[in-house]
């Protein structure tokens, strides 16, 4: 499941790279900083929240192996 939320967030940054390239003009954001932390963001919460599933499910499966 990590794989599969750092996949689809590595398609939509390049996604979103390349539509902020060739949208140009007033559409480009004043600060390339702006843009990376608007990529970041949204990937890092999407790989904590599959990361913290994980762990959840593999705690739910240790707990019904145990009982």
């Amino acid at each position: 499941m990590l794989l599969a939320v750092l996949a689809a967030w590595v398609v939509a940054a390049v996604l979103t790279v390349v539509g902020w390239s060739v949208a140009g003009g007033e559409r480009q954001p004043d600060d390339l900083w702006l843009l990376v932390v608007l990529l970041v963001i949204p990937g890092v919460i999407g790989l904590a929240v599959a990361r913290g599933i994980g762990r959840w499910t593999a705690s739910r499966r240790r707990d019904r192996a145990g009982s």
